[in-house]
C-alpha cells in the first residue's frame, strides 16, 4: 500500500460531518470509491476528472478541502508514475517529451492546491533539467524543495545537486556540491557528482579524493573506478590508471569506454599494439564509438599512415556530424593530403557550431592561406582581433598574410602590434626587418632599424637559421653597408648548405648575395598592393621563401 493510498484511507476517517450532502458529493463519493481501486493512469485520471467535478459543483468547507487533498494526491501519483516511467529507463523512451508536459501540469496544479510538498518541486526541477526545461522555472522549485527539506538531509542535498546543474557559476556550484556533501557524507552519488564537476574544472587532486571515497562507499561502482583513472591519466601516474580502468573491466567486462582509456593508456607509452588492440576490443563492444574511432586516428596519423586515420575519422563523422574532435582531425588530415577545400568544409562547420573558438579560427584562417585565398584568410584573423586586439598569433598571421599579397603597410602594421607583446618572437623579428629592408617602397624602409631587429632574430635562434641570416644581409644593404652584407649573406648561403630543410632557398640566397655583391640592396617584388579581391589560385604570385601557412614559419 502506497503513501498516497494511507493518505486518503486517513482522509475517511475523518469526522462524519465531512460526509454531509453536497451538490458535487455523488462526484466526490465516486472519486473516493475509484481512488481506492485505481490501477492504471486512466483509472487516476478518472479520480482527477471525478475530484475537480464535485470541486466545480459545490461542496461544503470541509468535503471542499477533502475533495482538494484527494485531488492532489493523485495528481501527484499521476505524475511520479510518469517520471517513472521516463527516469527508470536506461534508454530515453520516445514518449519522455510528452509524458514530461503531463507530468509538469500535474505537478504545477499540484503546486498550487498545496505548495508544501517537497516532492512536488523536486520533480518540476528534475523534469525541466530535462533538454528544453525551462532554466528560470527548475531552479525556482528546487529552491522550494531546498527550504522545504531542512529537517530532511538527505533530500535537501539531493535538491542541492540538482540545482547545481543548472548554474554556470563555477564558485555557486561548487557551493552547492559542498553543502549536499556536508549534508550527505557517506551518499556516493553526491559525492562522485561533486567528483566529476571537479574533474572538469581540472581540479585534480580534489576529484580523486572524492572518488576514493565513492569507491570506499560503493567498491564495485564500475564508473567510479573509470573517473578515478581518467583523473589518474591526467595526472601522468598511467600504471595507476591502468589498474583503474583494469578493475571497470573486471566490474563491466562490456564497458567499451573502459577500454579506450586503456588504449589511451598504452599510447602515451608507446605500446601501439597493445592501443590498438584495446581499440579492437571497444569497437567490438560498440561499433558505434565515436572516441574510439578517433583515437584510433590519431594513432594512425602518428604513425604516418594518413589513409587508415582518414579512413576512421570520417567513420567518425558519418556516426557524428558535429562531433568538433572528430572533425578538426579530418580537417588536418584532408588539408596534408592536399584536399584543403574539403578541410575547410569541415572547418566551417564547426564555426556555425563554434563560432568564438579561437583556435579554430585561427586553423582556418591559416587553411585560407594554403589555399590561396588571403582575404577570407585576413577576414578571419580580424574576426579574432576584433574581439582580442592582443591576439599575437592572430597578429602574426595576419601580417604574414598580408605580406603575402603584397599589402606591405598593412603587414609592417601587424609585426610592430605583435613585436610589443613580444619582443622575442623570431618570425616577427625575422619579417619586419626583411620589409624595413627590402619593401620597394622608399617610405617603408629603415635599414637601421632593420638590422637591430634582424640582430635580434638571429641571437634568439643562435645564428642558425639561413633565412634570418639573410635578412641581417639585406639590413646592412639598404644602409650602404655591403661588405657586411656580403659577409652575412655567405654565412646565409652556408647555412642553408648544410641543413637540409633550407635546401629549397640557395638559389634565392645566391640571388642576394649577387646583387650584394653588385653593390644593390635587394628589393622583393610583391603583388601590387591595389589588388583588393582574391584572384584565382593559380593567378595570385607567392612572395620569395614563402612557406607552408599552416607551419607558421618565418616568411621572406
Amino acid at each position: 500500500m502506497n503513501l498516497h493510498t494511507l493518505a486518503f484511507l486517513a482522509c475517511l476517517l475523518a469526522p462524519a460531518a465531512l460526509l454531509a450532502e453536497g451538490a458535487g458529493q455523488d462526484d466526490l463519493d465516486q472519486a473516493m470509491e475509484l481512488k481506492l481501486s485505481a490501477e492504471s493512469i486512466k483509472d487516476l485520471g478518472d479520480v482527477i476528472n471525478l475530484c475537480r467535478s464535485a470541486i466545480a459543483a459545490g461542496l461544503d468547507d470541509a468535503n471542499q478541502d477533502f475533495a482538494q487533498k484527494i485531488l492532489t494526491g493523485t495528481l501527484v501519483q499521476r505524475a511520479e508514475i510518469m517520471c517513472g516511467q521516463i527516469f527508470d529507463h536506461a534508454e530515453p523512451i520516445p514518449q519522455w517529451p510528452m509524458m514530461r508536459r503531463q507530468a509538469l501540469l500535474d505537478l504545477e496544479e499540484a503546486a498550487k492546491l498545496d505548495e508544501s510538498q517537497f516532492n512536488v518541486h523536486y520533480m518540476i526541477g528534475r523534469l525541466h533539467a530535462l533538454p528544453g526545461g525551462n532554466h528560470d522555472r527548475a531552479v525556482q522549485a528546487l529552491d522550494a524543495a531546498i527550504k522545504l527539506s531542512a529537517e530532511s538531509p538527505a533530500d535537501q542535498a539531493k535538491s542541492l545537486v540538482l540545482r547545481a546543474s543548472f548554474t554556470d557559476d563555477a564558485e555557486a556550484r561548487i557551493a552547492d556540491y559542498n553543502e549536499a556533501v556536508k549534508l550527505a557524507p557517506d551518499d556516493a552519488e553526491v559525492i562522485r557528482t561533486r567528483g566529476l564537476f571537479l574533474l572538469s574544472e581540472k581540479k585534480l587532486d580534489e576529484g580523486l579524493a572524492d572518488f576514493d571515497k565513492a569507491i570506499e562507499l560503493e567498491p564495485e561502482h564500475a564508473d567510479s573506478h573509470e573517473a578515478r583513472g581518467v583523473i589518474l591519466f591526467m595526472q601522468g601516474k598511467h600504471d595507476e590508471a591502468m589498474k583503474s580502468f583494469d578493475r571497470t573491466i573486471e566490474l563491466q567486462p562490456e564497458s567499451a569506454m573502459a577500454y579506450t582509456h586503456r588504449a589511451r593508456v598504452f599510447a602515451v607509452k608507446g605500446e601501439i599494439d597493445k592501443a590498438m588492440g584495446a581499440l579492437g576490443d571497444a569497437l567490438r563492444i560498440d561499433p558505434k564509438l565515436v572516441t574510439a574511432y578517433v583515437l584510433r586516428a590519431s594513432i594512425h596519423r602518428e604513425k604516418g599512415d594518413d589513409d587508415a586515420a582518414l579512413e576512421d575519422v570520417s567513420e567518425a563523422v558519418r556516426l557524428a556530424p558535429d562531433n568538433s574532435q572528430a572533425l578538426k582531425l579530418r580537417a588536418v588530415l584532408l588539408a596534408g593530403s592536399g584536399k584543403i577545400s574539403n578541410a575547410i568544409d569541415d572547418l566551417q562547420q564547426l564555426r556555425r557550431a563554434e563560432p568564438n573558438d579561437v583556435d579554430l579560427l585561427m586553423q582556418l584562417g591559416l587553411f585560407y592561406s594554403m589555399d590561396k585565398q588571403p582575404r577570407k584568410a585576413i577576414d578571419v584573423f580580424s574576426s579574432i582581433l576584433k574581439k582580442d586586439p592582443e591576439n599575437r598569433p592572430a597578429l602574426r598571421n595576419r601580417g604574414d598574410t598580408w605580406l603575402a599579397i603584397g599589402k606591405l603597410s598593412e603587414a609592417i602594421s601587424d609585426y610592430e602590434s605583435a613585436l610589443k607583446l613580444d619582443e622575442k618572437d623570431s618570425g616577427v623579428l625575422n619579417n619586419l626587418a626583411w620589409l624595413l629592408s627590402t619593401a620597394p617602397d622608399d617610405k617603408l624602409r629603415d635599414g637601421k632599424r632593420a638590422i637591430e631587429l634582424a640582430k635580434e632574430a638571429c641571437r634568439v635562434t643562435e645564428f642558425k637559421q639561413a633565412h634570418i641570416l639573410s635578412t641581417l644581409a639585406a639590413s646592412y644593404a639598404e644602409s650602404g653597408d655591403f661588405e657586411n652584407a656580403v659577409v652575412w649573406s655567405k654565412k646565409a648561403v652556408e647555412q642553408a648548405g648544410q641543413t637540409d630543410d633550407n635546401q629549397g632557398i640557395g638559389e634565392q640566397l645566391q640571388k642576394e648575395l649577387a646583387s650584394y655583391e653588385a653593390k644593390k640592396p635587394w628589393r622583393e617584388q610583391l603583388k601590387d598592393e591595389t589588388a583588393s579581391e582574391d584572384p584565382e589560385p593559380e593567378e595570385l604570385p607567392e612572395p620569395a621563401r614563402q612557406p607552408d601557412a599552416n607551419e607558421n614559419a618565418e616568411k621572406k
